[in-house]
């Protein structure tokens, strides 16, 4: 009898920690294929960007301002300021670093 009640807890526990570990997983998946479907209406865009990269505390280790260009189909034009410069051009056949 015992076993049997522990079993059930054991199994409760179980289903209520993988639906809770499943929503959030659920909610990437909803909102990756939101922004799948409203990029696959887009033929272009651009945009200017500031990169942040922190570390386990929070504090900040690199910043990195760019901007960013694409167009359909395979065209896209990337750059990043100094002190990390870097340029990513790409005619759609060949990508230039």
């Amino acid at each position: 009898m015992k076993n049997s009640v522990f079993l059930k807890g054991l199994l409760k526990s179980i289903l209520i920690v993988s639906l809770v570990f499943s929503l959030p997983i659920q909610a990437a998946n909803d909102a990756s294929e939101r922004l799948t479907n409203l990029l696959m209406a887009m033929q272009s865009f651009q945009a200017n960007f500031k990169q942040i990269t922190l570390d386990g505390r929070g504090d900040t280790l690199q910043e990195m301002v760019g901007e960013l260009a694409v167009q359909r189909p395979g065209l896209v034009y990337w750059k990043t300021n100094p002190p990390l410069e870097q340029l990513v051009v790409s005619d759609g056949d060949r990508l230039w670093l």
